[in-house]
């Protein structure tokens, strides 16, 4: 019976099978790890992204407050400009 041909050939396929199982199973955890960091990466990008639009917005608010406040200077300022002709009217003496 030891004489059988096929043994060695049947050992190295069992054996070709146990290498292929590990081969999968190696092969599984790698894509796990891989996904998990492509997780992370795809979760940072996402809070990155979500800093860079409220930093916009607190920009553009703040440039809009701006343009508000030189709006209300000019305003002031012709205020200002009436005020001071209507004080130098009641400075000047009557004629």
């Amino acid at each position: 019976m030891s004489d059988d041909p096929t043994q060695p050939i049947l050992a190295a396929v069992a054996r070709l099978e146990a290498g292929q199982t590990q081969l999968r199973v190696d092969l599984m955890a790698r894509m796990d790890r891989l996904q998990h960091t492509l997780d992370q990466v795809k979760d940072d990008i996402g809070v990155n992204y979500g800093t860079a639009d409220r930093t916009e917005r607190i920009a553009q608010s703040a440039s809009e407050e701006g343009r508000a406040l030189a709006l209300v200077v000019r305003i002031m300022q012709r205020q200002i400009a009436r005020l001071e002709t209507d004080v130098e009217a009641l400075r000047s003496p009557p004629q």
